[in-house]
């Protein structure tokens, strides 16, 4: 019964900083994309 709870608490601590490096990679290239789209405007 111990065993499943280790490796779902395993799993999170192993998806947490992906999920968080996934969003910062996104945010910044949504930065980069709204930069490309003004200067294409201006």
């Amino acid at each position: 019964m111990n065993y499943p709870q280790r490796f779902i608490t395993f799993n999170n601590v192993l998806l947490l900083p992906i999920d968080f490096i996934g969003k910062e990679f996104l945010v910044l290239y949504n930065k980069r994309f709204r930069i490309r789209w003004l200067s294409t405007l201006l």
